[in-house]
This record gives C-alpha cells, structure tokens and sequence, in this order.
C-alpha cells in the first residue's frame, strides 16, 4: 500500500507543495488541492491517486497561463489557442480558464 510520506514546500514554485509518496516524489500540488483531497502524511495513496493527478495536471496548465499572462495580456480565446498549441489538453485547459 502506497503512503504519503511527506508533504514539502516547493524550492522552485512559492505556494506550491512537493507531494512524496513512499520516499519518492510524486507530483506538485497546491493547498487547495491538499485541503479538498484531505492529504495528509501517513494515509494511503491509493484513494486519492487518480484525483491527485487530474488536479496537479490542471495546476500545471493553470501556471502555465499565469506565466504566458506574465508577459503581456491576452484574451481568453488567445490564451486558449496558445495553450492547446503547446500541448496542453482542452479539458484543463478550460478548468484552468474558469479558475483565472
């Protein structure tokens, strides 16, 4: 059984969490994200796993968009457009729009 095994703040991304999973590093995740999966050191994984992914994928493109926003101003449908062109999939893509 997989377990949590530490939850550190990120070197690289202020705000961001370093999620470790069983001694290995599994994925970055925010506090909401921590606070709404109810992830804690030492419970299991396994429940969680799926809804860990999809959540840090969405982080992912969200920071993506804040970076590309950092730069200059775009319109919702430019941003959409230039983050579905970098790989980006549509699904987070939206969820991440909806959040900014």
């Amino acid at each position: 059984m997989s377990t949590i095994t530490a939850l550190d703040p990120s070197r690289r991304r202020e705000g961001r969490i370093e999620l470790y999973v069983d001694g290995k590093h599994v994925t970055t995740v925010s506090l909401d994200i921590i606070e709404r999966l109810a992830l804690r050191v030492g419970t299991s994984f396994e429940p969680v796993a799926e809804a860990v992914a999809r959540e840090a994928a969405v982080l992912a493109t969200y920071d993506r968009a804040v970076t590309m926003l950092a730069f200059r101003a775009r319109a919702r449908s430019e941003l959409r457009r230039s983050l579905i062109r970098k790989g980006e999939p549509a699904e987070q893509v939206e969820a991440a729009l909806e959040r900014l």
